[in-house]
């Protein structure tokens, strides 16, 4: 949807979608490093890579190949992948 307003109206639409898409039922998947979990995620028609939004690439040792992308950042992609999962069930 188009956003009028700038960027603070662009925040409080992706926290109230956030907030209104999230009530549905989430399944956490977890398991050792290499055993498939990401692609088991982006096979499901409703699985979203929260990792691959946040640019999660953290070390055992403390030292990452990128940087993070900023907390606001890793909200609004996860908004617009809520919306347009939400979409696409319609």
């Amino acid at each position: 949807p188009l956003i009028v307003g700038g960027y603070k109206a662009l925040r409080q639409a992706a926290i109230q979608a956030t907030d209104e898409l999230v009530q549905r039922p989430i399944v956490l998947i977890g398991g050792c490093t290499g055993n498939g979990k990401t692609q088991l995620v982006c096979s499901r028609p409703d699985g979203i890579d929260l990792e691959g939004l946040a640019h999660h690439r953290g070390s055992s040792f403390g030292r990452t190949l990128q940087d993070q992308h900023p907390q606001a950042t890793f909200e609004n992609h996860l908004a617009v992948s809520l919306l347009k999962k939400a979409e696409q069930q319609t």
